[in-house]
C-alpha cells in the first residue's frame, strides 16, 4: 500500500474515533448521570473531540484534492481498498461474517417505553 493511501485511511481513523468517543460522552452526559464536574469534564472533551474531527476532516480534505491531482492512484487504491472490504461483506454467505442480534426489554423499562437494540457482529 502507498504511503499516501495509508496516510489517507490514518486520518479518516482519526475522525471515526473522535467523532465515536464524542458520541459516547454524549451518551454518558444523557444516561450517566454525572456530577457537576464530571459533567463539565464530559463536555469539554467533547468540545476537544468535535474540534479534532473538524481539523481532522480538514486535513483529509485537502490531501484529498492534492492527491487526487498529484497522485490520483493513491486516491484509487484507498478507495478499492474500502470497496473491497465492502465486497468481502457483500459475497461472504455464512452467518459468520454478519450476525445480527435483536434484543428486545422484556419489561417496560422506569419511562415505560420498550426498545430494540440491533447488535452487528463482524
Amino acid at each position: 500500500m502507498l504511503p499516501e493511501t495509508i496516510q489517507l485511511e490514518t486520518l479518516r481513523q482519526k475522525i471515526e474515533d473522535s467523532e465515536y468517543e464524542a458520541g459516547d460522552r454524549s451518551d454518558y452526559l444523557s444516561y450517566g448521570k454525572p456530577n457537576p464536574a464530571q459533567a463539565k469534564q464530559a463536555q469539554e472533551l467533547i468540545e476537544k473531540l468535535k474540534e479534532d474531527s473538524k481539523a481532522a476532516r480538514a486535513e483529509l480534505n485537502q490531501l484529498l484534492g492534492s492527491l487526487r491531482a498529484q497522485q490520483p492512484q493513491a486516491v484509487e487504491e484507498w478507495v478499492n481498498y474500502h470497496a473491497g472490504l465492502l465486497q468481502k461483506i457483500i459475497d461472504e454467505k455464512t452467518e459468520a461474517v454478519i450476525t445480527p442480534r435483536k434484543t428486545w426489554r422484556k419489561k417496560p423499562c422506569k419511562t415505560g417505553i420498550r426498545f430494540a437494540q440491533a447488535n452487528w457482529i463482524m
